[in-house]
Formats: C-alpha cells, structure tokens, sequence
C-alpha cells in the first residue's frame, strides 16, 4: 500500500514537473519567436533601404515621403523667427533673458 502510494506520488510530481517545463518551453517559444519577428522586420527595412539607394528616382520620393529636406526647412524658418523676434525685442525674449547677461551675450548664446 506504502509503495502505490509512493508510486502514485511520483507519478503525481513527474507530471507537474512536466507540465511546469510545458509551459516554461510554450514561454521561451514565443519570446524567440518575438526576437524573431524584431529581427525580420529590421532585415526587411534594411533591404528596403538597400534598393532604394540604387534608384534615384526612388530615392528622392522617399527622402520626400520621409520628409527630410521639410525639416531642414523647418530649421531655417525657426531660426527667422528666433532673428526676427531678437531684431524687434520681443517682450517674451525680454522676460526670459537672465540678469546676468547682456542682450548680445543672450542673443549669441540663442543662435
């Protein structure tokens, strides 16, 4: 009687064992199948970038799809703004400059 008992118990944790390595396997697949996915999709974009920098037709809609040269222009057009509010004395730029500084030292220290 001991020993079924005994038997039956073994049996019993083998089984959790099992089961509990189960799941640890089902977890470990779908976290390598995660890190699979990450790395196709960087592989893709790669290649993608890859083609299109042999075609420059291709290239320049995707510089404009991207909208690369728009934030170039961004830049300038911040920078105008930042002048032009530093050549009328803007009271915003007024408030904001520190005590320490002298209105050229701000205005060098902007740009």
């Amino acid at each position: 009687m001991y020993l079924q008992k005994r038997r039956i118990l073994i049996t019993l944790a083998s089984e959790a064992s099992y089961h509990r390595a189960q799941n640890v396997l089902e977890n470990m697949n779908k976290e390598q199948y995660k890190s699979f996915h990450v790395l196709q999709q960087l592989h893709h974009h790669h290649c993608e970038n890859w083609k299109v920098s042999f075609d420059l037709e291709k290239a320049k809609s995707e510089k404009k799809r991207k909208g690369t040269n728009s934030r170039k222009g961004d830049k300038k057009r911040h920078q105008k703004g930042l002048s032009h509010m530093f050549n009328i004395k803007d009271s915003s730029l007024i408030d904001l400059k520190p005590s320490s500084l002298s209105w050229d030292e701000f205005k060098n220290n902007c740009e």
